[in-house]
């Protein structure tokens, strides 16, 4: 558990230390990630979810010894949390105005964080791939691989943040591109591994994927964390 303790504070400090950033550059920069991030963790909320659901699935089918099915749930999982946080972001960003306008956000806080809020909508379809992984390595008990990924993206992520932020002077739209630029290059390890030769469950959409009662399992499984 100690790895995964240490991923969730990891996890925290991502917004943490956007907030810090914000703050140095004003208060309406300041209101508009508090405000924005909250979104955020809604909508990552949907295809996180999906990818908990299945992989709760995953590792059962793993404590059986029924790989070939847990592969292929792995694969439904991945396919089913990457569509569904493709089109809330769709949705999101067509209608990122009133949607802020809808929670209240004023024209300022619209106006000072649109750009931050379509790069953070874009973020959570890359969340939700990279939580899928996230979900297989602890299925397969590999936490350390969780932990020393995250250690990489958030050192990524900082770097990228104190660069624009301090060194160029830029704005919280640039806040939001080195969060999008970590988990990104997170992203392209996940799948790396995922699609590996050398990963026994290994992403194969050839091999086809669980249809009918699995999918219904797995979005049964999903609603309490959307919820």
């Amino acid at each position: 558990a100690a790895p995964l303790a240490i991923y969730a504070l990891f996890n925290y400090f991502y917004g943490f230390f956007d907030m810090m950033v914000a703050a140095r550059i004003g208060k309406s920069a300041l209101a508009s990630i508090i405000f924005i991030d909250e979104i955020k963790n809604a909508v990552t909320a949907f295809g996180v979810g999906i990818a908990s659901g299945g992989m709760v699935l995953v590792a059962r089918h793993l404590g059986a010894k029924d790989v070939t099915t847990a592969r292929k749930i792995a694969t439904t999982t991945l396919a089913l949390s990457f569509m569904v946080s493709l089109s809330v972001v769709i949705v999101t960003t067509l209608f990122a105005r009133p949607i802020l306008s809808v929670l209240n956000a004023s024209d300022a806080m619209i106006s000072e964080g649109l750009s931050y809020f379509l790069i953070q909508m874009m973020t959570t379809a890359i969340i939700g791939i990279n939580a899928c992984f996230m979900g297989m390595e602890k299925a397969k008990g590999n936490t350390m691989m969780v932990l020393y990924l995250n250690v990489f993206a958030m050192m990524i992520k900082l770097a990228l943040t104190a660069i624009f932020a301090f060194g160029l002077g830029l704005g919280t739209a640039y806040v939001a591109l080195a969060t999008l630029i970590a988990q990104s290059l997170m992203m392209m390890v996940a799948i790396r591994i995922m699609f590996s030769k050398r990963n026994y469950l290994k992403i194969s959409f050839q091999r086809g994927m669980i249809t009918g009662e699995h999918v219904k399992n797995i979005i049964v499984l999903s609603l309490p964390v959307f919820a």
